[in-house]
């Protein structure tokens, strides 16, 4: 059985060097700090991050707290975004702090210019053009998905940023395309299928998108690229199509299209 990982953590010893609370200050005869592991139990091992945040502000050996505790895993760097965009585990909301995490977690390649994710074709084919993107990423990790949908609602709801549908369809788009993410393919679908967000509607990109999501194994998206097919709504009418992806929309347990 395992335990549910708590945030935030830090190393053991991640004291040590670090100027402590002074146990005696007016008593020079006697050790006048903690030692690092037992300032670790006392000050990081049942603390939120807003108490972190707090005692970042004690001294400024501390200052940078809140950022190596993010650091210590992509867990942990989430699960700080997560709680500065709701304002939970004793922090403020902090939306714009949120993004600067989510940025740094997406792993992608921003365009210079337009602050839009690159998919990685795009930035193959930039990588000889000096001055076109800006670099926030790792090379030993995978794009984060998850972080990626997340900067594409801010982006789609004004969360902490200036509302940019552009910018968030782009975001949606690299998750998809990057973080192989089959729920940003669907999304896109409803966004271009009903102009959400002040997107145009576009029924042929709507279209585009319900056949990735549903390749993909989106059980929504196969029904919807059925009934596509049976309106001729973005593609070619063909009924024949229609049953196909009806037929696997019901195998992968839509209830819909199990009752046709």
């Amino acid at each position: 059985m395992t335990t549910e990982e708590r945030f935030p953590t830090l190393p053991s010893l991640y004291f040590k060097n670090k100027s402590t609370l002074p146990i005696y200050p007016s008593d020079e005869s006697v050790e006048s700090e903690l030692p690092a592991e037992l300032a670790h139990k006392c000050l990081v091992e049942y603390a939120t991050w807003g108490d972190l945040a707090k005692l970042s502000c004690v001294q400024t050996q501390w200052k940078s707290l809140v950022g190596d505790a993010a650091d210590m895993s992509q867990e942990a760097m989430w699960d700080l975004a997560n709680n500065l965009l709701e304002g939970g585990a004793g922090l403020e909301r902090n939306p714009n702090l949120a993004m600067k995490y989510l940025h740094k977690l997406s792993n992608v390649e921003l365009d210079a210019e337009t602050g839009c994710p690159l998919t990685q074709q795009e930035n193959d084919e930039n990588d000889s053009a000096e001055g076109t993107t800006t670099s926030t990423t790792n090379n030993n990790k995978a794009p984060f998905a998850p972080a990626m949908r997340e900067i594409a609602y801010c982006y789609l709801t004004g969360s902490g940023v200036e509302a940019n549908s552009a910018k968030g369809v782009a975001w949606l788009k690299s998750s998809h395309v990057d973080g192989e993410d089959v729920d940003a393919a669907y999304e896109l679908a409803q966004i271009f299928e009903y102009g959400r967000h002040e997107t145009e509607i576009d029924v042929y990109a709507a279209f585009e998108w319900f056949e990735k999501a549903a390749k993909a194994g989106h059980v929504e998206a196969m029904a919807e690229l059925a009934l596509c097919y049976e309106l001729g709504c973005g593609v070619e009418q063909s009924d024949d199509n229609a049953l196909e992806w009806y037929r696997r929309g019901a195998a992968a347990g839509h209830a819909t299209a199990q009752n046709l």
